[in-house]
């Protein structure tokens, strides 16, 4: 009887090092795979975000949604309070629900996201991952004048910048500053962008810098952003844009880039958001 042969040792690490070698080749590529299907994902709920924002504002004489575009029409706070923002809400011109998970108001790339967690005086009854995404701030508050298209109403600053329920109210659960028809470069003029926080605005929003950039303790705002990451230990990732004329797509190139302005360096950034100025 012929006796069958078997395989030796050495032949049995080959074959063990040969399959860890095509491991380690094409688990990046699924990684990769993934992250690029996620990316999509994220950018059909942006372009919700802003077919939603600009049907709003269809109906809200063409301005910019208001700070609480976010919340419920009639939202229900931690300690059971009721926040009336049916003049402000955007979600009724959303199809899906955003209690739940992976719906359009949620990027699948972020993880470990609680929002405004750091500060109670936003605290929102179930409020972890309810949302991802940030506007511009400059289109709905008019800061420090930087709209990028024509500002209708009063200053933000002039009004209190404090405003819920005081002078600034107006750009809380009324309407932006901004509005939409007045911009000149919708397509190149961001509206929504991955983010942890509900608005843009540059003291707390700076790609071209490390987090700690924000050394404010009192404030802590070092919120997580752009979360589609080439590799886990970067600090930022790729952010998805939704902008104001519709059209969705990966940052630009030199979007954490610096460039000058009448000497002063500034992030370029800043372009997307409120123009060259």
């Amino acid at each position: 009887m012929q006796q069958k042969k078997a395989f030796t040792l050495i032949e049995l690490l080959v074959v063990i090092a040969v399959i860890a070698l095509l491991m380690s080749v094409i688990l990046p590529s699924l990684s990769k795979a993934k992250e690029s299907a996620r990316m999509v994902i994220c950018g059909n709920n942006e372009r919700t975000l802003v077919t939603a924002s600009n049907q709003w504002s269809n109906d809200n004489e063409d301005f910019a949604i208001a700070g609480r575009w976010w919340k419920d029409e009639m939202e229900i706070s931690s300690d059971g309070t009721t926040e009336d923002c049916s003049g402000s809400s955007i979600v009724s011109y959303i199809a899906s629900s955003r209690s739940t998970k992976g719906d359009s108001m949620t990027c699948p790339s972020a993880k470990n996201v609680t929002f405004e967690a750091n500060d109670p005086a936003y605290d929102t009854l179930g409020q972890e991952k309810r949302f991802t995404y940030a506007a511009n701030g400059y289109m709905t508050y008019n800061i420090g004048d930087l709209s990028p298209g024509t500002i209708s109403g009063p200053k933000y600053n002039d009004m209190g910048s404090g405003g819920l329920y005081g002078p600034g109210d107006l750009y809380w659960h009324t309407r932006g500053a901004t509005k939409i028809t007045s911009i000149k470069s919708p397509y190149n003029t961001a509206y929504f962008i991955d983010h942890e926080y509900y608005f843009v605005g540059h003291w707390f929003f700076e790609p071209s810098e490390p987090p700690s950039y924000f050394p404010n303790a009192s404030c802590n705002q070092r919120y997580q952003t752009r979360w589609h990451k080439k590799k886990s230990e970067d600090e930022y990732g790729i952010g998805m844009i939704g902008w104001v004329d519709g059209h969705v797509s990966r940052e630009p190139d030199d979007f954490g880039e610096k460039y000058t302005v009448n000497g002063t360096e500034k992030g370029r950034w800043r372009f997307y958001y409120f123009g060259n100025k």
